[in-house]
């Protein structure tokens, strides 16, 4: 019985997407998330700036300048935290961006390899780019490839939940990520119980190592691809890839002039 490669990842291609990768969060880093490096100076240089701005209207007959003090420190601490929001969202931009495009990398591939045996793959196409992420996974693990159970699998997942987090607020991902990651979910350390309340989408935060482990993940997943998947590895086709497949097969014969 004849066999053949259905799924091939050649060393150039592995390399190449790994290092545009590597790129993409190196600049991203550098040249939008250091920025906020220094940002408890530039909240100090915000207070200064506003006292000197302000100093204008100071009347030592009617005001005490304690009072002004004490204003510039609310001003500072308000700036302070819009800053660090700024961060953690630049961030955030930084992980759906490498997210998505890990994705579509992947989906992409999965197209090209299958248009090496389908010859008119229009719904095989359509097929793959409409499965969802977890369809996608399982298909991956039917090659008989245990990708959940690699360690970089359930940081792609949490990685997955803090994107849909991020991009759509509240809701399923939401709750998945509360259980999953709560660490991801800022600790404001309330100071009365009475005022406490359960934290939401708006409290999602993420830092530095965060980045730094979901890159890892999108690092491994990519090293961990087989270089060759035979036909006869693929334990079962799922039915959403299936039902692409059968339409572009008989289209193609329909296509096929009768003699």
């Amino acid at each position: 019985m004849s066999d053949y490669v259905l799924f091939q990842m050649s060393s150039t291609m592995r390399e190449r997407i790994i290092a545009n990768h590597q790129f993409y969060v190196s600049e991203a880093t550098k040249r939008l998330v250091s920025q906020f490096e220094n940002i408890e100076a530039d909240a100090e240089q915000f207070a200064s700036d506003w006292l000197t701005e302000h100093e204008k209207y100071f009347d030592p007959d009617r005001h005490d300048p304690s009072d002004f003090h004490e204003q510039a420190g609310d001003e500072m601490a308000e700036f302070y935290q819009g800053l660090q929001n700024l961060q953690s969202t630049i961030r955030l931009s930084i992980i759906a961006g490498m997210f998505h495009e890990w994705e579509k990398q992947l989906r992409d591939w999965l197209v090209s390899e299958l248009a090496r045996v389908i010859v008119s793959s229009r719904e095989t196409e359509k097929s793959v780019w409409n499965a969802k992420f977890d369809e996608i996974i399982t298909f991956l693990e039917s090659w008989s490839w245990p990708i959940r159970d690699r360690l970089y699998h359930a940081e792609l997942c949490r990685c997955h939940l803090v994107v849909n987090v991020f991009k759509h607020g509240g809701g399923t991902s939401f709750d998945k990520l509360k259980l999953a990651a709560p660490n991801l979910l800022r600790d404001e350390h309330w100071p009365d119980a009475l005022f406490y309340r359960e934290p939401d989408y708006t409290d999602l935060s993420v830092d530095d190592e965060c980045l730094i482990q979901f890159s890892d993940a999108i690092i491994a997943f990519w090293r961990d691809v087989p270089e060759n998947t035979f036909q006869s590895q693929i334990v079962e086709t799922p039915k959403w890839l299936n039902k692409g497949i059968r339409k572009d097969i008989e289209q193609q014969s329909a296509a096929i002039p009768y003699p």
